[in-house]
């Protein structure tokens, strides 16, 4: 088992050794996505697939303590990490019922009260109540993006694979490249209608200082920049 979580792990870390090195300045932003959300995937699949239709049988010999001690401190990293993931979600649910639901252009959204943030998670969409009446039309384009190309799909596989290999760091790097390429591909659908207003407006909400956990944030600090940029 140990040698199908390294090589899972291993796998992991050369899909993103390859993004990083010739895909991550793409502008194929699509072609992007599939392989980030594609390579996760057979970065898992493979190695389990192999180790257990494989015809072959391995011994090995380990001291039994020691496998007793390395389960206790992974259960441990599983433990903490679960209970991070829902704490996620409970801030989530909290916004649904502590936000006002409302229709924005046909579409449904939560107007909710916590000051300069929009998300997306599933199908729900968040809308900070002081939004300037003028942004909202675009940040509700950009949020629409993510929600029908289901991104909070690749962030929740993503967040799985870290609670279970928790001790891997790549995927902290996964993740936030699979969040950049989420925002590249709404902002390129959201901005089409007037793009240096939706540039101003970047730069003009760039004071936010809350990240809700799992989501699509649309004022990321870290990400504005380069969001500009693409």
């Amino acid at each position: 088992m140990f040698e199908v979580i390294f090589k899972i792990n291993l796998s992991i870390a050369l899909i993103f050794i390859v993004y990083k090195l010739f895909l991550a300045k793409s502008k194929q932003l699509q072609v992007n996505r599939f392989y980030l959300l594609i390579g996760l995937l057979m970065a898992v699949i493979i190695p389990i697939a192999t180790h257990y239709f494989s015809f072959t049988s391995e011994v090995i010999s380990t001291n039994l303590p020691t496998i007793n001690y390395l389960f206790i401190l992974y259960s441990i990293g599983v433990l903490f990490m679960l209970t991070y993931f829902l704490f996620g979600i409970v801030k989530i649910v909290k916004f649904i019922f502590n936000s006002q639901k409302e229709t924005l252009e046909g579409f449904s959204i939560f107007i909710t009260k916590e000051p300069n943030i929009s998300f997306n998670f599933l199908s729900f969409i968040f809308i900070s109540k002081d939004t300037q009446p003028q942004l909202k039309s675009s940040i509700l384009k950009h949020e629409l993006v993510h929600k029908n190309q289901l991104h909070s799909i690749d962030i929740l596989l993503v967040e799985f694979l870290k609670i279970a290999f928790w001790f891997n760091p790549i995927l902290w790097f996964y993740k936030n490249s699979m969040l950049e390429n989420h925002e590249f591909l709404a902002d390129s659908q959201a901005s089409k209608e007037n793009l240096k207003n939706y540039q101003n407006w970047l730069i003009k909400t760039f004071a936010n200082n809350y990240s809700p956990l799992l989501v699509n944030q649309f004022f990321s600090k870290s990400l504005i920049k380069n969001r500009i940029k693409m």
